[in-house]
C-alpha cells in the first residue's frame, strides 16, 4: 500500500517536493537515532525543533549512493551524533560524497553514474570487499599469509564463503582431496583466539581514513564462535596493537581503497601474530553496553568528522 501511495505522490508532486519531503523524513528519522545514541528525555516537540534545525541547518549535509543508509548503520548513527543532514547522490550542494554499496562487489561504472568523483567520494574506489580480496590485501600489508592450502596443509583450517553476510564459517581437517575444494569459498589459518575462561575474543577495529580511533573487544562462547557476541569491551587503540601493527592495519585499509569501515582481527595464542579475516565498508551498529556508548561514539565523530572534512 506504501509503495502504491508513493507512486501517486511522486506523480503529483514536483520532483524538487518530492525529494525535499523524502530528505525531510530521513533528517526526522535521524534525529529519533539521536535521541536513543545520547539517550534524551523522549520529548516530541524537541525532536520536531531538532528536526527542522537539522534539515534546515545542518552542520553538513553528506549525500549517499545508490542508496541512504538506513538507521542500523553505523555511518548513519554518526551522522545523526554529528547534527548531518543526510541525502540521496546527485545532491549539488552536498559537502561530501559517500558510496554505500550493501554487496561484496561494486560496479565502477554504477558509481561514476551518481557520483561527481568517484575519486574523491568516500569508499568511492572500494569496490571489491571479498573474502579473497581481504586475503590478499592482509598478506601484502603483514608480509604473512592468512590463506591456507587446503589439500597441502596438515590440521585445521576454517573454510567459509568468499562473499559478506554469510556467517558460514566452519572449521575442517586438512588435507583434503583437490575434488573437495568448493568454488566461492576460501581457507584460511584456523586461528587459536581462545581465552583464558573459554571465550573467543576477535577485535572489531574502526577505520576512518588512516585514524583508528578505538577498538572494541568481543567476546564469544564456543557454540556461537562465529555469530553472536556474548560482550563487548572498549578499549584504546594503543593498548589492542603495536605501533607496528596499526601501521599495517592502515596499510591494508589503503589497500583496500577503504576510506570508511570496519574490520575483524583475530590475535593467535600461537604465534602472538593478528590477522585480519573480514573487511567491511558498510559496518551495521552493534549493541553496545549503556556504560561505554555515548563515550563511544564520542570518539568516532571525531575521526569520522576529520575525514568529512579532509
Amino acid at each position: 500500500m506504501w509503495e502504491i501511495t508513493k507512486k501517486i505522490l511522486k506523480f503529483l508532486l514536483p520532483r524538487r517536493l518530492f525529494i525535499a519531503r523524502h530528505n525531510f523524513l530521513i533528517t526526522k528519522k535521524l534525529i529519533e537515532t539521536k535521541y536513543k545514541i545520547k539517550d534524551k528525555p523522549d520529548s516530541k516537540l524537541l525532536r520536531i525543533i531538532d528536526t527542522f534545525k537539522v534539515f534546515l541547518f545542518p552542520q553538513k549535509t553528506i549525500s549517499f549512493y545508490p542508496h541512504v543508509p538506513s538507521s542500523g548503520y553505523v555511518i548513519s548513527r554518526l551522522c545523526a551524533f554529528l547534527n548531518y543532514k543526510m541525502v540521496k547522490a546527485p545532491f549539488k550542494k552536498a559537502d561530501r560524497e559517500v558510496v554505500h554499496v550493501n554487496s561484496t562487489y561494486a560496479e565502477a561504472k554504477r558509481i561514476k553514474e551518481g557520483i561527481s568523483n568517484p575519486d574523491r567520494a568516500i569508499n568511492g574506489r572500494c569496490l571489491d570487499i571479498s573474502k579473497e580480496h581481504v586475503q590478499n590485501c592482509f598478506e601484502k600489508a603483514f608480509g604473512y599469509p592468512l590463506k591456507i592450502d587446503p589439500t597441502k596443509h596438515h590440521g585445521k583450517v576454517l573454510k567459509k564463503s568468499t562473499f559478506n553476510y554469510t556467517h558460514d564459517a566452519v572449521i575442517i581437517n586438512a588435507p583434503i582431496d583437490p575434488s573437495e575444494v568448493e568454488e566461492d569459498f576460501v581457507y584460511e589459518r584456523a586461528i587459536n583466539n581462545e581465552t583464558e575462561d573459554g571465550h573467543f575474543l576477535d577485535y572489531r577495529v574502526p577505520v576512518h581514513g588512516d585514524k583508528i580511533p578505538v577498538v572494541f573487544e568481543r567476546y564469544r562462547s564456543p557454540k556461537q564462535r562465529f555469530t553472536k557476541v556474548d560482550y563487548i569491551k572498549m578499549i584504546p587503540t594503543d593498548n589492542a596493537f603495536s605501533t607496528n601493527e596499526l601501521d599495517c592495519i592502515v596499510d591494508f585499509a589503503k589497500l583496500m581503497r577503504m576510506d570508511f569501515g570496519e574490520l575483524d582481527v583475530l590475535r593467535d595464542n600461537d604465534n602472538g601474530k593478528i590477522y585480519i579475516v573480514d573487511a567491511n565498508n558498510t559496518p551495521h551498529y552493534f549493541t553496545m553496553p549503556n556504560d561505554i556508548r555515548e563515550m563511544a561514539y564520542e570518539k568516532l565523530s571525531k575521526t569520522f568528522e576529520n575525514l568529512i572534512a579532509s
